[in-house]
């Protein structure tokens, strides 16, 4: 009978044999005398293995890391046989047995000894009944067992109560595995790159613990694509390639498919040229036969081909647009077979220019100030005021206004004032042109400037922060705002 793991490396096996008898462990074979009694050294336990000791004409002792064969614990026509434990984790593990029978006989319990101590095992029934019950040619049992310590060894043996008497299988050892993941996750399982293009891989679970969260890549076909050990893929010619990646640490290893196609436009600007066209441009892309704009008026809309262009073409000006209006784009390059066309490139709008305001009152008010007064643009979220000394000179913002009117209150000098008013959407995603230019005599602005208190402010419109027009003065008249 197999004792068990003495040792943390050594099977007992004892037998009481003929002299043409004998026992067989990891290929070697050598006879048994009566009353033998052998201890045979196992080098060392793997991770998630099952360790097998039986006798019966020849006794065995073999172990694996994966595929372990049965044994039975008596040469008879009724046994109980402890079989190879699955499932095995870090923490759990699945024992496995079963009862063998020519039939009239009768099981009232079975169940599994098991424990880290093999000299102190611990009894859990798997079946228990107050009344016998006739077994069958076969009667399985299993028990899962969890809450284990990670890299242990513990023993276990079935055991079966039949026709009243107890009978027990032969003890094997199950080594649970360490905290290591026994399989490498990537974070993709197919992958597409361009020809001279690059795309990334990365890896989703690596060997907790490891002193090494490094891989090893390797490709299938260098000529197709590359691939470093940092997880970047150059393509390199049209095909298919599978790259795989290994661990460092546990030589667990995975892999990802890798299709070179043609590369992707790139560097894409979209620009809102003018209220009905929006410009379009990328980099030529190396062998490309041709490039497909694909547009959309909505987030969420339907993407149709808008315009198809030769190899030589590198930018397009949409003019079928409305002004104010958001519109999406993708771009696809086209290869010599169309199988080898490039991925749809990502998603991007813009919203085209707004239409330019327009100033329809110039006036001053009753302090001599200018005021301007301009049509409501769609779309607009505000309106920037723009000034200039003379009429084609440089014109300077002043003010952001979110109504339709401005008094100007910074002008420092009596004359003549130039100003052009520009519409902003929403988070200023799209502006209008300038308006005309609207010119003002201002005959306000009189305070001597030695005697002016200077207040700077960056924002002066009223609309933000009063309810009415706001006036500063001086000692001695209007105060000039700088």
């Amino acid at each position: 009978i197999v004792t068990g793991v003495s040792g943390g490396s050594l099977y007992t096996i004892e037998g009481n044999t003929g002299g043409d008898e004998g026992y067989m462990c990891n290929g070697r074979t050598r006879e048994l005398n009566a009353s033998y009694v052998l201890g045979y050294g196992v080098p060392k336990y793997n991770d998630a293995s099952t360790y097998v000791g039986s006798y019966a004409f020849a006794a065995s002792v073999s172990s694996s890391g994966g595929s372990h064969s049965n044994s039975t614990a008596y040469g008879s026509n009724l046994s109980v046989v402890t079989t190879t434990a699955t499932g095995i984790t870090s923490s759990d593990a699945t024992l496995n047995g079963s009862i063998r029978n020519t039939g009239g006989n009768y099981v009232s319990a079975a169940g599994f000894y098991f424990g880290a101590d093999k000299n102190d095992l611990t009894k859990y029934p798997v079946v228990s009944s107050s009344s016998s019950k006739e077994i069958p040619l076969s009667m399985s049992v299993s028990k899962k067992f969890g809450k284990l310590k990670p890299k242990t060894t513990y023993y276990y043996r079935a055991y079966a109560t039949i026709n009243g008497n107890l009978y027990t299988g032969p003890m094997y050892a199950v080594v649970t595995v360490s905290d290591v993941p026994q399989q490498l996750v990537l974070s993709e399982t197919s992958i597409n790159v361009g020809i001279g293009q690059t795309a990334e891989i990365m890896w989703a679970q690596l060997p907790v613990g490891s002193t090494d969260k490094g891989v090893t890549w390797q490709s299938s076909d260098p000529s197709i694509a590359v691939i470093s050990n940092t997880g970047i893929i150059t393509g390199m010619g049209y095909g298919k390639v599978t790259l795989t990646a290994t661990t460092n640490y546990g030589s667990a290893f995975s892999s990802v498919d890798v299709n070179v196609l043609i590369g992707k436009p790139q560097n894409i600007k979209l620009t809102n040229i003018a209220k009905d066209e929006i410009g379009i441009s990328w980099d030529k892309v190396d062998k490309a036969k041709g490039y497909i704009i694909y547009r959309c008026e909505s987030s969420n809309g339907k993407f149709k081909e808008h315009k198809k262009l030769d190899s030589s073409t590198t930018s397009y000006i949409d003019k079928d647009v409305k002004e104010g209006h958001r519109y999406y784009y993708k771009l696809k390059t086209l290869a010599d077979k169309e199988k080898y066309d490039s991925d749809i490139t990502e998603i991007m709008y813009i919203t085209a220019k707004l239409p330019a305001p327009v100033v329809s009152k110039v006036e001053n008010d009753k302090n001599g100030f200018g005021n301007l007064t301009w049509s409501k643009v769609d779309g607009a979220e505000k309106y920037v005021v723009y000034r200039s000394r003379t009429v084609d000179g440089v014109y300077v913002a002043i003010s952001d206004v979110r109504g339709t009117s401005f008094t100007d209150f910074s002008a420092n000098r009596s004359g003549e004032y130039f100003y052009k008013i520009v519409a902003y959407a929403a988070n200023e995603k799209a502006t209008s042109s300038f308006s005309e230019v609207a010119t003002v005599a201002i005959t306000g602005a009189y305070a001597d400037d030695n005697e002016i208190e200077t207040v700077r402010t960056l924002e002066r419109q009223r609309e933000k922060q009063f309810d009415e027009e706001n006036v500063f003065t001086s000692k001695t008249g209007l105060l000039n705002i700088i």
